[in-house]
């Protein structure tokens, strides 16, 4: 009896902690291209493009376009 109990506990334990942990396990979002302020964050990730200060504009971070399907 003791065993079936166990079991039985067991079992809605793992029933109740389960979807919690699939919940925590979501992908954490990445920010969009254009608030990374530095080239460092911005050359780390490859669907991010920078594009070098001039005289008149700072550096900027872009998203690289995806290529087009044909």
């Amino acid at each position: 009896m003791r065993i079936l109990f166990s079991a039985v506990l067991a079992a809605s334990f793992a029933a109740v902690s389960l979807p919690a942990l699939a919940e925590t396990a979501k992908p954490v979002k990445e920010k969009a291209c254009k608030t990374l302020k530095d080239e460092t964050a911005c050359g780390a990730r490859s669907d991010c493009k920078w594009s070098a200060p001039t005289e008149k504009k700072k550096g900027t971070c872009a998203s690289v376009p995806k290529p087009k399907t044909t």
